[in-house]
């Protein structure tokens, strides 16, 4: 078949995927007024970010279409390689996709009985249409907003619904594991979460690719997520990607907090050759509250764009973000996000945090936090820092015994700790350690079992929610670009 490129992306093939699905009408004509949007809007709209943005540099040329509207089965196996991420893990609900199908769907019966919804996004437009119209009508992330959300709604082929109903807590975490099983099979996820008033969940979102996918030519793996929280609703999201350096990584994600919501983040990004991610937690009601803590880990050519956004627009609503990242060898990273509280958010409390640590003179990192504050008695913070390595602290290290390797080593998981120790799924940070030892290694890592894992210590107190002081922590004086 001949390569259909991303510059060839017509009506054609939108209305073919449409098609293919049984879509109704007022979905394909989303689907169409989104692919105008991705063909008009700029890859960056906001001119602070432009000036910071990687993806001008990006060659999309070479990036096949050809594979999008396919819906051939696929294997519903997970690679020995991969098999850490179900390891010791109590998992009664979860869903594994494939490249674009999903190929295996897991819900408790106990939850089932109760009303939850697990599924993949085509089955829900099927069955339940008008829940999922009015969520996606709502558009909770709107193409209008950035050129890659509607490249995503245009073109969307796979996808996963969770809904559940209200006062439904739900313990054991629902997993989605994700898998680019297929050198350059491009993949555009749309996932929707919808936790109404009083439920919980604990969600793991996670992606990878298999050796077999790790060849040459590009692919993209595409998703956008909302969260919807209704009225005191909570959510424990915990999310990890390691896709190959073949993969361009473009990921959109919104969570929408009602009344005394609370959503917890827990990010791990350590693969694709570009990511782009970003993330915005708008507290749309009082009281709903927000924690957000993201781990980058770059090597080789790499690129990270990554923007953490807090969006306040009612009173007493509380958020916090703490972005940390390291990069090696020649990688080069872009840490943004905004504090924004709006006219009625009175007695908000916001801080931002963005700390980079380079290892060596080859990598590079901004960071670009921001303000916009539109009302007074509120409480907003924002502090960021890019530096290398202290060589003081290495000399320190060594003098001690250690290796070079191993002194840099320490230095970095000491770096990463406080924001790692936060996160407070246990399994999402042995994943993170793991995975930071196995990259780490390089070569060598493949060969590292997690049973060979001994995890840093991590200091012993009950982490509080004290606010935004606790992460006034000592910076690294800024040398960046």
């Amino acid at each position: 078949m001949e390569a259909l490129l991303l510059k060839d992306a017509k009506a054609g093939l939108v209305t073919n995927i449409s098609s293919l699905r049984s879509e109704p009408e007022w979905l394909l004509n989303q689907r169409l007024e989104a692919l105008k949007l991705f063909q008009k809007l700029p890859q960056e709209k906001s001119p602070l970010y432009a000036k910071y943005s990687d993806l001008k540099e990006v060659d999309f040329k070479g990036v096949d279409l050809s594979s999008v509207g396919s819906t051939s089965p696929q294997e519903a196996k997970i690679p020995q390689e991969l098999q850490f991420t179900v390891k010791d893990v109590e998992v009664k609900s979860s869903l594994f996709q494939v490249d674009n199908k999903v190929v295996n769907i897991v819900l408790d019966e106990e939850y089932r009985k109760k009303g939850v919804v697990l599924t993949d996004i085509a089955t829900a437009l099927q069955e339940m249409p008008d829940l999922v119209r009015s969520y996606f009508s709502a558009k909770g992330i709107s193409p209008e907003e950035d050129k890659f959300v509607a490249l995503n709604h245009a073109f969307f082929n796979s996808g996963i619904f969770l809904y559940v109903p209200k006062y439904v807590v739900i313990e054991e975490p629902i997993q989605t594991l994700f898998l680019s099983n297929t050198s350059g099979v491009s993949v555009f996820n749309r996932n929707l979460i919808v936790v109404e008033e009083g439920s919980s969940i604990k969600f793991v979102e996670e992606a990878y690719s298999t050796d077999s996918a790790k060849a040459d030519g590009h692919s993209i793996y595409s998703a956008t997520t909302e969260l919807h929280l209704g009225q005191g609703a909570e959510i424990a999201f915990g999310g990890i990607q390691n896709l190959g350096e073949n993969v361009i990584n473009l990921v959109n994600r919104r969570s929408i907090g009602g009344g005394n919501s609370r959503i917890t983040w827990s990010i791990g990004y350590f693969g694709g050759g570009l990511t782009r991610a970003r993330l915005d937690n708008v507290m749309a009601e009082p009281n709903a509250s927000t924690e957000d803590m993201e781990i980058v880990f770059a090597d080789n050519a790499q690129r990270f764009d990554i923007v953490s956004d807090l969006t306040h627009r009612s009173p007493s609503t509380k958020g916090t973000v703490l972005v940390r990242g390291v990069l090696r060898n020649k990688a080069q990273a872009i840490f943004k996000g905004m504090i924004k509280i709006d006219k009625g958010a009175k007695n908000s409390e916001a801080y931002l945090a963005e700390h980079a640590m380079l290892l060596g003179r080859g990598a590079r990192a901004n960071a670009v936090p921001g303000l916009e504050i539109e009302t007074n008695e509120v409480k907003a913070t924002h502090s960021a820092s890019v530096a290398l390595i202290d060589d003081e602290d290495i000399f320190y290290l060594m003098s001690r015994g250690l290796s070079e390797d191993e002194a840099h080593r320490m230095a970095v998981l000491a770096f990463l700790e406080p924001a790692v120790r936060r996160i407070p799924s246990s399994n999402i940070r042995f994943r993170i350690w793991y995975l930071l030892e196995r990259k780490w290694l390089g070569d060598k890592g493949a060969q590292l079992k997690p049973e060979d894992m001994i995890e840093p210590v991590e200091e012993v107190k009950e982490v509080g929610r004290s606010g935004p002081q606790e992460f006034f922590e000592s910076h690294y004086k800024y040398s960046g670009d």
